[in-house]
């Protein structure tokens, strides 16, 4: 149950802000009593992101854990799609070798969004965010498809969404 291709059944939640990410890690960490680590802030500075991207990646290895995202996909996404490329090569890379681990991948996506405001949270980046949803879904759905991940797609606001996501996880 819960194991991929190479042994390991860490998962990562990932999506634009907005679609259930933080909420769905909280519910699988409870049903599946494994310890879940948020993202947090986006790292700015490129030894930020390279320790985060290490950190994300050891615990992919680990097992046994749910990400709410990791910095090599989310950065990946955001960074290129709203015109930041200074690491693009960096980043994917990165989630290319993070995809060969093989973990499971859940992408949120809902098509009414509620996006709760944090206290690192930039007021005019969360309206940038918010105005590129579509956009940035997009290039989630590219950078998969690029790096050879097959996500399973989550509407929290679909009928029995939760239930529907622990039966294809248990079917795995």
């Amino acid at each position: 149950m819960l194991r991929n291709s190479s042994g390991h059944n860490t998962i990562i939640v990932e999506g634009v802000d907005g679609m259930g990410k933080s909420y769905l890690t909280q519910q699988l960490g409870e049903h599946f009593k494994r310890e879940v680590f948020t993202c947090g802030p986006a790292p700015k500075t490129f030894d930020e992101i390279k320790y985060w991207v290490n950190e994300h990646e050891k615990y992919v290895l680990d097992g046994d854990k749910i990400l709410d995202r990791v910095t090599a996909f989310s950065n990946y996404v955001y960074k290129t799609t709203l015109g930041a490329t200074v690491h693009r090569d960096f980043l994917h890379y990165r989630a290319k070798r993070l995809a060969s681990y093989d973990a499971i991948v859940i992408l949120c996506k809902t098509d009414t969004p509620t996006h709760e405001i944090k206290e690192y949270d930039d007021p005019k980046q969360v309206e940038l965010i918010m105005q590129n949803i579509d956009k940035l879904h997009r290039a989630y759905e590219y950078l998969f498809a690029d790096i050879g991940v097959k996500p399973i797609i989550y509407d929290w606001k679909a009928l029995d969404a939760f239930a529907n996501l622990l039966k294809q996880l248990e079917d795995m």
